[in-house]
């Protein structure tokens, strides 16, 4: 339980540092393009204040992943059957990129060197859905243009 809040806080935490990224990003270039007489001065701003702010965030963000690190490795002992188990050949398809098993609780597996997405996951059928909408709606804005 402890490895999970541990990751799951690192997690919010990446995604919030992202988003704040995003936003000072935004704000500099708006600046930048809105106002181009105070190009000097904004690298002056990025140099002493943005750049300093993204590295003490990735330091932040590497101590962090430490924490995450030692929950894990008190976890090493307790894992739950073997990690290199012999996956049938038949639950592969598409030339071992798609993987189709209910019993498998992993959204990836592993299969040799690479990895193959389980469509029979919850979380992938979403992603699969997600992509789909947007492959629909590409293509209706094409055939608008």
């Amino acid at each position: 339980m402890e490895f999970r809040n541990e990751a799951r806080s690192y997690q919010i935490f990446g995604m919030d540092l992202w988003r704040a990224w995003m936003v000072l990003f935004l704000a500099v270039w708006t600046i930048e393009r809105a106002l181009p007489q105070w190009r000097p001065e904004m690298a002056t701003i990025r140099l002493i204040g943005v750049w300093p702010l993204v590295f003490a965030s990735l330091v932040i963000l590497h101590r962090r992943k430490r924490r995450i690190m030692v929950a894990a490795h008190r976890l090493a002992g307790a894992a739950s059957g073997p990690l290199n188990a012999a996956l049938p050949p038949r639950n592969f398809h598409c030339a071992g990129l798609a993987y189709y098993d209910r019993e498998q609780p992993a959204m990836f597996v592993r299969r040799g060197n690479f990895y193959a997405i389980n469509l029979a996951h919850p979380r992938s059928q979403l992603l699969l859905a997600y992509l789909g909408g947007w492959a629909v709606l590409g293509a209706f804005a094409w055939r608008l243009a």
